[in-house]
């Protein structure tokens, strides 16, 4: 007998001001700009008829902003909105602020790729992570270990809070 599952709708939130800059944003925050804003009340329409069971979001602003954009247009009506650092983006310690195409080059350059698109088609993601780390001058960044158990946390929380057949919006 096959069994439904949970179905998770996975958001990427709104565009930032740090993403209109083409800056480095993990855990650092910056609010979303007017298209962030659009995109996310679109993203609300599209998915307001989705009876979503419950929703889970990082604890940044532009993440839980989304979420709440999202699901002011849900016809569900109030459902449980967890905030947790479980879904936050990778830490790039140093890094968080800097210039995203400097800041890949820095990274990938002693592993022969200028770019984070280049370091992933070599390298993989996990990688990226690690050449982050190291390339960071006080290894505060997150390497893959680091970052997927504290994902993977989330995602316990999140099987053990749900149900068979429950869905559940993530930003």
């Amino acid at each position: 007998m096959a069994t439904k599952g949970i179905t998770v709708y996975l958001v990427r939130h709104g565009q930032t001001w740090f993403n209109h800059f083409n800056k480095m944003q993990g855990w650092s925050d910056s609010p979303l700009t007017e298209n962030g804003i659009k995109d996310g009340t679109n993203t609300g329409v599209i998915l307001r008829n989705v009876a979503f069971t419950h929703a889970y979001c990082s604890d940044t602003t532009r993440a839980t902003r989304t979420a709440d954009l999202i699901l002011s247009k849900n016809v569900t009506g109030k459902i449980p909105l967890t905030v947790t650092p479980f879904f936050r983006e990778q830490f790039y310690g140093y890094f968080e602020g800097e210039d995203s195409g400097q800041t890949w080059y820095m990274v990938g350059f002693p592993h022969g790729a200028r770019t984070y698109p280049e370091i992933l088609e070599k390298y993989g993601v996990d990688a990226s992570k690690d050449f982050m780390h190291d390339a960071d001058p006080f290894h505060e960044a997150e390497d893959a270990r680091t970052y997927w158990t504290r994902l993977m946390k989330g995602f316990r929380q999140l099987r053990s809070e749900n149900h068979e057949g429950d869905r559940v919006l993530m930003v």
